[in-house]
């Protein structure tokens, strides 16, 4: 299957032998699976497509992210799911009672943020957002949690775009997963 994103894309950036990351004059991004040449033609299978809220100028990535600029934002997404790896930060439930920082959601977010994480036995658990240079910005809650699966949702955030990490701490033990703030 040739995707048609290809076709009409601005930035193109080579994530491993059989993956390609594909930026379009449209908003958004392509995850692209490099598949067989046909003649002069390489086929490609569209793995995901995330909405981004300008026109891709810039493609980085590291071991779990994918960094993307335009002219006034840059973003940070999980691509791990369009790769089929498991997903950082989004493991699904644990039947182990570990502690974990399951999930992030949406991410960008806006003003309201789903953060589910899982506890291995009840006690106190803080969730706090922290900028750039380490310093906590937001107490998002502090609070005893039964042992399990938690789900906390945060809708009254109001800081300024940009970059932050979330963190679950919790009977000793802590998490922090980065997240991005749109506006």
């Amino acid at each position: 299957m040739v995707s048609e994103g290809i076709h009409s894309s601005r930035i193109l950036h080579k994530l491993s032998d059989s993956y390609v990351i594909a930026g379009n004059e449209e908003l958004g991004f392509r995850v692209l699976k490099l598949g067989d040449e046909i003649g002069q033609d390489i086929q490609f299978t569209e793995c995901g497509f995330y909405d981004t809220p300008g026109i891709t100028d810039g493609i980085a990535t590291d071991e779990y992210f994918t960094f993307i600029a335009d002219r006034s934002n840059l973003g940070i997404y999980d691509i791990s799911e369009a790769l089929g790896w498991q997903s950082v930060g989004q493991h699904g439930p644990t039947a182990t009672g570990q502690w974990e920082l399951l999930s992030l959601f949406p991410n960008p977010f806006n003003s309201t943020l789903r953060i589910g994480f899982s506890m291995a036995k009840p006690g106190l658990a803080t969730v706090s957002l922290f900028d750039l240079t380490g310093r906590r910005v937001s107490t998002l809650d502090r609070r005893y949690y039964s042992a399990g699966i938690q789900t906390l949702i945060s809708d009254q955030i109001k800081l300024p775009a940009g970059c932050y990490f979330a963190r679950v701490e919790a009977g000793g033990w802590s998490q922090t997963i980065p997240v991005n703030c749109i506006k």
